[in-house]
């Protein structure tokens, strides 16, 4: 079993040579001199409360490719503060390309986003009887804080009533929703789409 599995390992560090080896091939981050060659949009992204602090690193490598300007951690949500260690090894060094901070509560976060960035429309993604469906939404180019939930719970109830709008994805379905780390690409690319067309 061991020799099989050392030839495994083998196989796959070749592979992963050869990879690298090919110029047409673009997968070779740039993490450590990434602020010259970076792409920034006015996006924020605000992560209520998330339970998994994998979720979190996917998030951050998420909001690092589609060029987040911001990624806002809410209460338990893994930060830089806290659970460090796990969401460093889902978020790859992302967690060092895109700014960060961490607030105690969604409305300071949100009170913080109204003062510094007044133009951003303040998007839930989230499913209820009023939310819109996501590519019907006509995103605002002078910007989008995004607020993503608990990965249980959703985003916090009380402040769903304050924002500009609700944004779900459609699901078809016995499950009412997708993996958090899997929604917030679907959405911000669609913006990124809007705005590039």
């Amino acid at each position: 079993l061991h020799a099989a599995r050392t030839a495994c390992q083998v196989k796959f560090l070749w592979k992963r040579h050869q990879a690298h080896q090919q110029d047409w091939i673009r997968h070779h981050d740039n993490v450590n001199n990434a602020s010259s060659t970076v792409k920034r949009f006015p996006l924020i992204l605000i992560l209520d409360n998330l339970r998994s602090a994998y979720n979190v690193g996917s998030l951050f490598r998420t909001a690092d490719a589609t060029g987040c300007e911001m990624v806002l951690t809410v209460g338990i949500t893994a930060s830089l503060q806290n659970g460090l260690e796990k969401l460093q090894k889902a978020a790859l060094g992302a967690e060092r390309t895109v700014p960060t901070q961490h607030f105690g509560i969604l409305p300071d976060a949100l009170a913080y986003v109204s003062e510094t960035y007044p133009d951003y429309s303040v998007i839930g993604l989230e499913t209820t009887e009023t939310s819109i469906l996501y590519t019907n939404y006509t995103y605002s180019k002078k910007g989008v804080a995004l607020i993503l939930g608990n990965e249980v719970t959703g985003v916090d109830p009380s402040v769903l009533p304050t924002l500009d709008t609700i944004v779900e994805i459609p699901m078809f379905g016995s499950k009412n929703s997708l993996n958090v780390g899997v929604c917030a690409p679907i959405v911000l690319y669609e913006i990124l789409r809007q705005w590039e067309s």
